[in-house]
């Protein structure tokens, strides 16, 4: 946790023992999140709590040095999210597109339905500065990737014959 500590002038990152965790002196709530929980999160009251085992993190050659290890943590933390959830994308881009040239409904196959109900809805909503249409190029992507050019739906080609998703 960022705290000031006696000594230093900016704040330092401290490590608590475990022992008083949940008493009056500090209570623990935990916090409800959406998304990843790979951490617990929660919320600390102090009141009037001490520890004599609490050590400053990186020893008494980091004291007040607490914000540069926030940020740095953070940074790190929002990369490794961000990949994994590029890992996630990836694999469910994949097996979207799998299902969509493989599941068979009426003459056709789902993602000539999914296309055709892409392009008709996408005016109604719209997200806005491109992203619809950036979406629809990355999943058609997957999508054409897996076809040879004689397999591309009509339906899916440009005026000039190219294979194009819009």
């Amino acid at each position: 946790m960022l705290v000031q500590v006696d000594g230093a002038e900016r704040p330092s990152c401290v490590v608590l023992p475990t022992d008083g965790r949940d008493s009056p002196a500090w209570r623990v709530e935990f916090l409800d999140k959406m998304g990843y929980r790979g951490v617990e999160s929660a919320a600390y009251e102090f009141d009037e709590f001490e520890s004599a085992d609490a050590e400053v993190l990186g020893g008494q050659r980091c004291l007040g040095s607490g914000a540069a290890q926030m940020l740095d943590a953070l940074d790190v933390g929002r990369i490794n999210v961000a990949c994994r959830a590029l890992g996630i994308l990836d694999r469910v881009s994949g097996a979207a597109a799998t299902q969509a040239l493989d599941r068979e409904i009426g003459d056709g196959v789902l993602a000539d339905d999914e296309l055709a109900r892409l392009r008709r809805d996408a005016p109604q909503t719209q997200i806005g500065e491109g992203a619809n249409d950036a979406l629809l190029f990355a999943l058609a992507r997957d999508v054409l990737a897996l076809w040879s050019p004689e397999q591309v739906p009509d339906a899916w080609r440009s005026p000039q014959g190219e294979a194009t998703p819009l």
